[in-house]
């Protein structure tokens, strides 16, 4: 639906004469990636309202959404899949906020430190449809440990006074870090299998 969508924009764009047909794929990405963001925020901000946790999961939308620009992780085939893993991933998270009394300690510091862990061992995983070159590979590298630290930072500032908040950072930043480790678990079972 949102490829075929971005599509018709396109040509629509090329038919007017707005953009050239040279640069139509552009376009395509472009709309697709608009898009894509416009239905994850839709189902971020109907899902707290059904669940009455908008702040809560906008809050693990933000540090999300920033993390994830530069750690790259596991990306889907189609876009409907990817809605449907980001709709899995947010409702976990708010199950998580609303049960957030039987959140250890233990398990809030194991998030924080193995999401600290990947982050460093693997940030950035690239896109295969939007490859990076070497030093945006060392600038998003950068970028990814310096916002993880800052995060782990203020996740372990927040944990006596705002638990839920601190808890909802440490779910966003073990969910990226997550989403890093498949992506390098399925490449490296992919140049296995190649290999064999």
């Amino acid at each position: 639906m949102i490829t075929r969508l971005a599509n018709i924009i396109a040509d629509f764009f090329v038919e007017k004469s707005v953009i050239d047909l040279k640069e139509r794929e552009i376009y395509v990405y472009g709309c697709e990636a608009i898009f894509s963001a416009l239905v994850n925020l839709a189902i971020v901000i109907v899902s707290g309202l059904i669940m009455h946790e908008l702040v809560n999961i906008s809050i693990f939308y933000f540090v999300f959404l920033a993390m994830r620009k530069y750690c790259g992780g596991y990306h889907a085939k189609t876009h409907l899949k990817c809605n449907l893993i980001f709709t899995f991933n947010v409702l976990m998270v708010i199950l998580f906020i609303k049960n957030i009394s039987v959140v250890s300690t233990t398990f809030y510091i194991m998030a924080v430190a193995t999401s600290n862990i990947l982050v460093f061992w693997l940030a950035p995983i690239e896109n295969e449809n939007k490859p990076l070159g070497n030093s945006e590979i060392e600038k998003y590298r950068k970028i990814a440990i310096i916002l993880s630290f800052i995060f782990t930072v203020i996740t372990v500032l927040l944990i006596s006074f705002y638990k839920t908040v601190s808890i909802i950072i440490a779910l966003a930043l073990l969910s990226v870090s997550l989403a890093m480790l498949i992506t390098r678990l399925m490449k490296e079972v992919e140049v296995n299998r190649n290999a064999d």
